[in-house]
Formats: C-alpha cells, sequence, structure tokens
C-alpha cells in the first residue's frame, strides 16, 4: 500500500510540475499576487479577533507623518516603544500613540 502511495504522490507531483511551468517574472508576479492575498486574509482575520497588527518603520513614519529620522530618534531615546523580532523594528501604533500622550 505504502509503495503505491509513494507512486501515486510521484506522479501527481510530476504532473504538477508541468502544469505550473512559470518564467522567472510570472514566477515573481505569482509570489508577489500570493503574499498580498494571505496579508490581506491576515489583517481580515486579526481584525476579526480584535489584534492589533504590527507594523515597520516606514509604515509608522506614516502614520504619524513624521520621517524615518524622527523614528529613529524617538526609538533611541525612548519615548516610543518598539520591539525587534527577526531583526526587523516593528511597532504597535495604539502604544506609541499612548507613549506619545503620556510624553505631553
Amino acid at each position: 500500500m505504502r509503495a503505491i502511495l509513494n507512486l501515486a504522490f510521484h506522479i501527481d507531483e510530476a504532473a504538477m510540475n508541468r502544469q505550473i511551468a512559470l518564467s522567472a517574472s510570472q514566477l515573481e508576479q505569482w509570489k508577489q499576487e500570493v503574499v498580498l492575498e494571505v496579508s490581506a486574509r491576515m489583517e481580515e482575520l486579526l481584525a476579526k479577533r480584535g489584534i492589533e497588527r504590527a507594523v515597520g518603520r516606514e509604515e509608522m513614519a506614516e502614520i504619524l507623518g513624521v520621517g524615518l529620522a524622527t523614528i529613529d530618534r524617538l526609538v533611541r531615546d525612548k519615548v516610543i516603544p518598539s520591539m525587534t523580532p527577526c531583526n526587523r523594528r516593528l511597532f504597535l501604533p495604539s502604544k506609541v500613540f499612548e507613549a506619545l500622550e503620556a510624553e505631553r
């Protein structure tokens, strides 16, 4: 039975490889579409559960209407909270707003 399942898997895998042969540009476009779709669905799911989405430096700067240098200074001076999972600085906008309000 296991040999039959393995054979079926290899046949299906070979058939799939033939069906999805893409050029490099098509593959890149497909990857971008997948990322956008997954991101959109994750945002919907987080919103339904009331979970805030963390944002990066650029998006936090855009939300606050300031430049990246200002964001970096606020982080360095420990005015606003941030986290760095996987070497990427992220912010929870609600926590940033709370910190900025407390600074007033």
